[in-house]
């Protein structure tokens, strides 16, 4: 199980074009960059403001993100390291629950034992993590509702869409402008804590991620510069943060948030436009990448180390990577060179381009269905979507047509029934109920990969 879906696969177009992009220069890295005391060049700032100081960070003990569960702790650590957020409104941990049986923190998501289960799937796009140009949609099981939602950033409207993926309605939406924010906010990404308790929105107009509750609360914000995709440790207290699509010269570095704090510091990645980002599912390393050259990184999450990583062939500006369900397969989509590039996770710290697959124009945000099996993906300019055979590595399928206009983010609902794309639609390609000023969100089959509802969003989404 993958409770943070902000990763996800995405390929090609035309089958009879696959063919496989030279390997990584130098065995893959590039460089080895490590300051003082083993950390990458950090900056640390608290609300409402950017720090400056190089700092050291204090490590949190492990933080189990459910609501109820037999607790799996590791041999040799007190039950009393452990923290369980997320305890508002749901059962409160009892001490018959906890289970001393020597297994690693990660196998918590599947050694469960609950009443109420919640399990979050984090829809990429800027606008689903809408990169530079859209919303960005994120999916959550709440317990205490008992609603399956997905959220998504409009990012042209400053709101954020709540859909109830059970009935593909949308059930509420949150006007950031009645928050005292401006009407260039441009919500890009969301990221949802596992048990559903507080979810988190970048803002690239306000320089400012923002934290709300499960009752849509603002509980808290920080302050970054134009802050783009995000991407949640659920190992740790971390939300690592990188930069919009729509800067053209940021600082090159991407944050880490504190989550519990609302605090930031920053990781030096030494080149330009750090946009694509990931989280391996063990959470002990970072991958980012740059849109503006060839060049990408695998940050060690504890030591923060920089392993350096150059890509060979045209320039591909990778907008993002998927992490496939086994954790040894990433993927990213190139929006300039139009390829999925496939990479091996076998040396976390060297991933290795082992094949690309064609597909059609500017491929941005993809994702892999919960048995891996397919990668999903846009096509933004070219309005399609491509369905990817993992198998082969062979295009299944490519849907357009009503309702797909500009895609972007992509998610799969917590059963994997139902994969949803979101679509900015600001070419006016789409017009339905609420005319061609509308953003979307389709609704496709997983088995049959066919659309089965379009649900209209807020405009940019």
């Amino acid at each position: 199980m993958n409770p943070s879906l902000a990763v996800g696969i995405i390929l090609g177009c035309d089958r009879n074009n696959v063919g496989s992009l030279p390997s990584i220069g130098g065995g893959g890295k590039a460089g080895h960059y490590r300051r003082e005391g083993g950390k990458a060049g950090r900056q640390e700032g608290g609300k409402g403001q950017m720090g400056r100081n190089i700092v050291s960070r204090t490590r949190q003990p492990p933080v189990v993100y459910i609501p109820r569960a037999i607790i799996p702790v590791p041999p040799g650590t007190s039950t009393q390291a452990w923290t369980v957020h997320g305890a508002r409104s749901l059962p409160a941990i009892e001490e018959g629950n906890i289970d001393t049986v020597g297994v690693e923190p990660r196998e918590v998501d599947v050694e469960v034992n609950m009443k109420k289960q919640s399990i979050v799937w984090s829809l990429l796009g800027a606008a689903v993590l809408l990169a530079c140009a859209g919303s960005s949609v994120s999916s959550a099981v709440e317990p205490d509702q008992g609603t399956n939602l997905l959220y998504v950033c409009n990012q042209d409207a400053a709101t954020v869409s709540v859909i109830d993926m059970d009935r593909n309605t949308v059930v509420r939406t949150i006007d950031l402008q009645a928050l005292g924010l401006p009407a260039t906010s441009k919500p890009h990404h969301v990221q949802v804590e596992p048990d559903g308790s507080y979810y988190y929105v970048s803002l690239i107009g306000a320089n400012t991620v923002l934290k709300f509750d499960r009752d849509d609360e603002l509980v808290g914000r920080v302050e970054f510069a134009v802050p783009g995709l995000l991407q949640l440790d659920v190992h740790s207290d971390r939300l690592y943060v990188g930069r919009s699509m729509a800067a053209m010269n940021p600082p090159q570095r991407i944050g880490v948030i504190d989550r519990v704090n609302m605090t930031i510091e920053e990781i030096d990645v030494f080149y330009p436009r750090p946009h694509a980002l990931a989280v391996a599912h063990d959470g002990a390393t970072i991958y980012s990448a740059s849109l503006a050259e060839n060049r990408m990184a695998s940050i060690d999450a504890e030591a923060e180390e920089v392993h350096l990583l150059h890509l060979e062939g045209p320039l591909h500006t990778l907008v993002q990577f998927a992490i496939s369900p086994d954790g040894q397969t990433m993927v990213a989509g190139g929006q300039m060179s139009g390829q999925l590039l496939v990479f091996s996770l076998e040396d976390p710290n060297a991933p290795r381009v082992v094949r690309t697959v064609r597909v059609n124009a500017q491929p941005w945000h993809p994702t892999f269905t919960h048995d891996g099996r397919y990668v999903y993906i846009g096509n933004q300019e070219a309005s399609t979507i491509t369905v990817i055979d993992t198998r082969s590595w062979t295009v299944a399928k490519v849907l357009e047509g009503n309702g797909i206009a500009q895609p972007n983010g992509t998610a799969v609902a917590p059963d994997g029934a139902t994969v949803y794309v979101s679509n900015k639609n600001l070419r006016g390609e789409y017009s339905g109920q609420g005319g061609n000023e509308v953003g979307t969100v389709v609704a496709i089959d997983a088995t049959t990969h066919s659309i089965k509802a379009i649900i209209e969003t807020g405009k940019g989404s």
